[in-house]
């Protein structure tokens, strides 16, 4: 019988037993079997598929042979009359015969091979069985194209010995033909295996993002730790633990540490080479960059900024293929994350007046801040609880912000109010005035 899988173009060939068993003859994931013929005489099963036009035989002792490919792209009908094999196929239409002479000699062609980059093409290595009077041959061919076209090279020169130099020419592509020949028809060649070795032309490595985190947020690594059932009795078996999936993949949480600023990327490579990561700092104003770090593998950075003077900073991150490639052919990108601000100073409130006003206490003053802007602000008179307060305009949004307001003084109040200024960096600077 023959069948496809749900969901997919691919197709697969089954031998159903007696007892009701099946067993898998042949499979693909990119052709879908269209046409069964069973030959008696033969002991054999022909079978066509789409969509690569091919027809295939199997004999008793399971053994799968390719007999031909067509330019039509299905084969539908494998009829069988007057000793005769009828084919019909189409895209484009076609009606024919399947001759049952043995063919002296064929063809197959592999599958482009892609390098995924320009690539130098070095040996090429195959495999085959070949008795007296059968020989394997090779041609190729290479271009920049995903399906050969016009712009690729033409065939080379046979290749006859099994180990040979490629002869075409650099490219990202390359495809192969193998050429079967037989003279006698007694002994047909079997080609088992081809090996091709190329090198990549290197390609920088890109680095499509360089972001900070909020200041102060930092990733923690979670602990390793075995998955325990909390309230298991006591007579459950101990099974060995496995680890739940979705904790597998979450391996850190987000905490805040005071004066850290961390720095996240993506980076990639065409050729697939691991890549290590170079960080420099250069403060505004300044010429010279500073190396944070030289030689690191995460794609993610966090610093102390509690060692650096407040202002605004250029950060550079290189990445850098060397690790895969030998010393003078490495390759380096940077990428330069223009304006972070370290901001470590305190805000500062100034021109404070508290006037005791009845039972209310009308309180004024200003919150500047050098580098952040001012975020948020509190007040509190003992035995009351904080509160938070707005500016005059409304909206907290720069590095200077002035406040006025009436505050309602709680029964048994102190004669101390205090106000909490925050900005934008977590910074919070404290000032208290008795009235």
């Amino acid at each position: 019988g023959a069948g496809a899988a749900a969901g997919r173009d691919g197709g697969a060939l089954f031998r159903i037993t007696p007892e009701g068993l099946a067993k898998r003859l042949w499979s693909s994931e990119d052709e879908m079997v269209y046409a069964l013929l069973w030959r008696e005489a033969e002991g054999q099963v022909l079978f066509g598929t789409g969509g690569q036009g091919r027809i295939y035989a199997v004999d008793r002792e399971e053994r799968v042979a390719l007999l031909l490919q067509q330019s039509s792209e299905q084969v539908y009908q494998l009829v069988p009359l007057d000793g005769r094999i009828y084919v019909l196929s189409n895209n484009p239409c076609y009606l024919g015969l399947l001759q049952p002479e043995q063919r002296f000699g064929g063809e197959y062609v592999t599958p482009v091979l892609d390098a995924r980059t320009l690539a130098s093409w070095g040996r090429l290595t195959w495999q085959a069985a070949t008795g007296a009077g059968a020989s394997v041959q090779l041609q190729s061919r290479s271009g920049n194209t995903g399906e050969p076209n016009a712009t690729w090279s033409d065939w080379s020169p046979l290749y006859v010995k099994t180990e040979e130099p490629v002869l075409s020419p650099r490219s990202r592509y390359l495809q192969v033909k193998v050429l079967l020949r037989t003279q006698t028809g007694k002994t047909s060649p079997v080609f088992d295996r081809l090996t091709v070795f190329y090198l990549q032309a290197n390609v920088a490595p890109a680095v499509t993002r360089l972001e900070p985190l909020r200041p102060n947020e930092v990733y923690l690594k979670l602990p390793d730790q075995e998955d325990v059932i909390l309230g298991a009795e006591r007579r459950a078996p101990l099974a060995p633990a496995k680890k739940d999936d979705a904790r597998m993949g979450l391996a850190y949480r987000k905490s805040e540490r005071k004066g850290f600023q961390t720095v996240v990327w993506d980076a990639a490579d065409e050729n697939g080479d691991t890549l290590k990561y170079a960080l420099a700092i250069r403060k505004e104003g300044e010429a010279e960059w500073r190396v944070l770090e030289a030689d690191w593998t995460e794609p993610l950075y966090a610093f102390d900024t509690l060692s650096f003077p407040d202002g605004t900073y250029a950060l550079r991150l290189t990445a850098s293929d060397a690790p895969s490639n030998p010393p003078g052919l490495e390759l380096a990108a940077d990428k330069i994350l223009p304006a972070l601000v370290i901001d470590n100073s305190l805000p500062a409130v100034k021109g404070f007046t508290a006037v005791r006003n009845g039972a209310a206490l009308d309180v004024a003053f200003q919150a500047e801040d050098a580098y952040s802007y001012i975020e948020e602000a509190q007040v509190l008179v003992r035995p009351g609880e904080w509160r938070v307060v707005f500016p005059s305009d409304g909206i907290a949004d720069s590095r200077t912000e002035t406040f006025k307001f009436s505050l309602k003084l709680p029964a048994g109040a102190e004669n101390q109010v205090t106000v909490r200024v925050r900005d934008g960096f977590g910074n919070v600077g404290v000032f208290r005035q008795n009235f």
